[in-house]
């Protein structure tokens, strides 16, 4: 896994780093912006649709392995003991994540909508939480998060 789809991680022990990771995404696109300026003929290299690509991996990774821990059955329970662990990781992504990114990158709710996305597309999941979570985030466009 990529540093990058480690954020999570991260923000424990290495919060700096995530900082280091966004400015070396906005130093490649101010790059490629003075290139396509000069007609260097540069390609873009597109690093903050790359970024939000591994994070989107990683969410999907996370949400694999813990709601497949939880939702052997129809169990309720398990269901629900997993949508609290998707509440505090986004809670986690909300004060520790999304501050070290730059606003207009809006990185919880990407977070937000990737989850209910997978939320929504799990099977064994009650359909009432996906209902609930989409009441709560409206799902325009979740499957194509960023």
């Amino acid at each position: 896994m990529s540093i990058a789809g480690k954020l999570i991680t991260l923000t424990h022990s290495h919060a700096s780093t995530i900082v280091k990771i966004v400015k070396v995404v906005e130093f490649g696109e101010q790059a490629d912006m003075n290139a396509e300026k000069k007609g260097l003929g540069a390609k873009p290299r597109l690093l903050r649709e790359k970024l939000f690509g591994r994070l989107q991996r990683s969410i999907e990774e996370q949400f694999e392995g813990t709601v497949s821990q939880f939702t052997e059955g129809e169990d309720v329970d398990a269901s629900l003991r997993s949508l609290n662990f998707m509440i505090d990781e986004l809670t986690l992504v909300m004060d520790e994540i999304a501050p070290r990114f730059p606003p207009d990158w809006d990185v919880f709710m990407f977070y937000v909508k990737v989850s209910i996305y997978l939320l929504c597309s799990n099977k064994s999941m009650p359909q009432l939480f996906c209902l609930f979570f989409c009441i709560v985030v409206p799902p325009t466009n979740v499957h194509h998060a960023h």
